[in-house]
């Protein structure tokens, strides 16, 4: 009866052992960080393909039964398997794999945060809400640490055009109107929805923590006309990175086109060593996405 969040500790354990393997490799201790490379997998002991999410076992193994993967806090902390079962930041192609392909995964999380967006994507107005029957069933919830990669796994599965939907509209939802008088619906602790608001404001977002050499920024769908990040000289080079939209507005939230530093860009991400070595992405915005196909 005392292990109940064993679910979730597996989950956040295979992460937190690719984030040791990432400075393990830097450090050129290989046999370490093999080993930690393999503890990273173990996420994939926890997905049923029969249900399709990840499920709690029992200490002999077995899956942990009666199972609805809508349950609260049933082998997940503060969560439900549904939210969980996204939470795999270093190994989304292992995840799409497990599922049964990119388009399963990209289908079943935009279902996802169709249901979601009922429920204006959180459970509730606080983050005592979140117990409540009627609001902790909610597949996403950015009212809560588990769920805040969700908009931005898109990008990596093969359809950018819906990170840039669902984080405008999470921030539309979730992320806006706020004052000293109607605060973040959620658990604002330590800051988290503050920080994850300006990030989703400014279309920044790093799936795995940036914990490798030069870490990954996926690119959303930024607000601001213009946006400034002032780089400390005494750690980067550059002076200043600047991100500029075009055409931005309510309805024109889908990415058209990007160049950095005046050339095309064809990816929905920025390299650490780019935004530090300052310089300037430009985004031209529309109303509509911007397939492959059109292309």
């Amino acid at each position: 009866a005392f292990h109940l969040d064993g679910a979730g500790q597996t989950l956040e354990y295979a992460y937190q052992d690719w984030a040791l393997a990432q400075l393990a490799i830097e450090l050129g201790h290989a046999d370490d960080a093999a080993v930690l490379l393999g503890r990273s997998r173990n996420y994939r002991n926890l997905y049923d393909p029969q249900t399709g999410y990840m499920r709690p076992r029992l200490v002999n193994g077995d899956w942990y039964t009666p199972f609805d993967p809508r349950d609260y806090r049933k082998g997940f902390v503060e969560s439900n398997a549904a939210q969980m079962t996204w939470f795999v930041p270093h190994d989304y192609a292992g995840l799409a794999e497990l599922m049964g392909g990119s388009e399963i995964l990209v289908a079943r999380l935009d279902q996802a945060f169709e249901e979601a967006g009922k429920q204006g994507f959180t459970s509730g107005n606080s983050h005592d809400d979140e117990a409540r029957e009627q609001n902790r069933r909610i597949p996403i919830n950015y009212g809560n640490q588990p769920s805040i990669e969700t908009a931005f796994i898109f990008n990596v599965a093969g359809a950018p055009e819906l990170t840039q939907k669902w984080s405008r509209a999470v921030v539309e939802a979730a992320y806006s109107g706020l004052g000293p008088h109607d605060g973040y619906s959620g658990d604002e602790d330590q800051g988290l929805m503050g920080a994850l608001a300006v990030l989703m404001k400014i279309g920044l977002f790093q799936l795995d923590g940036g914990v490798t050499a030069n870490p990954v920024y996926q690119v959303g769908s930024p607000l601001f006309d213009r946006i400034t990040i002032e780089l400390n000289p005494h750690y980067y080079p550059g002076h200043s990175f600047v991100i500029e939209t075009r055409d931005n507005s309510g309805a024109n939230r889908y990415i058209q086109s990007l160049s950095l530093n005046g050339k095309p860009l064809s990816r929905y991400f920025l390299y650490h060593s780019e935004i530090t070595s300052g310089g300037c992405l430009e985004i031209q915005m529309g109303p509509r996405p911007i397939l492959d196909s059109d292309k």
